[in-house]
């Protein structure tokens, strides 16, 4: 596992001793504001060459890491949420400017003027009577341009909406 502060400025570090899965030990750097393993195991015997009182070395902090990836994981955690909860208002009041925009008689007439453009006909099939008017795109929703709205039957009109829910 590597440090999640690498890229921060340095909380510290500190020389454990780390007991592994089959009893043995090793010796590892553990940082102090993650919690986790830093590098590679250090040498046994590079440590004895350096005077270290191996004895000294305090243990690898395991609830300390535990607690800090606990933490992590809340965070990211509430930042989803948030994400997810500003994503819905968005999308609330888009539909709320929508529905309002759609009942109002500035589209009432854009939405005729589109039907007679195309002459009744559905841009879809070009058979059926078209009865509705699509949005290609909503980007200039209330200021809506003219090629951004097609005719469509009720047909093509549902097929549309199909296709475009089942697209990633």
């Amino acid at each position: 596992m590597s440090c999640y502060c690498e890229n921060l400025e340095s909380p510290g570090r500190e020389l454990t001793r780390h007991v592994k899965a089959g009893g043995s030990v090793c010796f590892v750097w553990q940082c102090q504001g993650c919690g986790n393993r830093i590098g590679q195991e250090v040498a046994r015997a590079q440590l004895l060459a350096q005077g270290q009182d191996l004895q000294a070395i305090p243990d690898f902090d395991v609830q300390f890491a535990e607690g800090q990836e606990a933490l992590r994981r809340g965070r990211a955690e509430q930042r989803r949420n948030q994400f997810f909860l500003q994503q819905q208002s968005e999308r609330e009041e888009f539909d709320r400017r929508r529905r309002e925009h759609m009942s109002s008689p500035k589209w009432a007439m854009l939405r005729d003027k589109v039907l007679k453009r195309d002459g009744w006909t559905c841009q879809g099939c070009l058979r059926g009577n078209a009865t509705q008017v699509h949005h290609l795109t909503y980007s200039h929703l209330g200021e809506e341009l003219a090629f951004q709205l097609i005719s469509l039957c009720r047909e093509c009109h549902e097929k549309t909406h199909h296709i475009e829910a089942a697209a990633p």
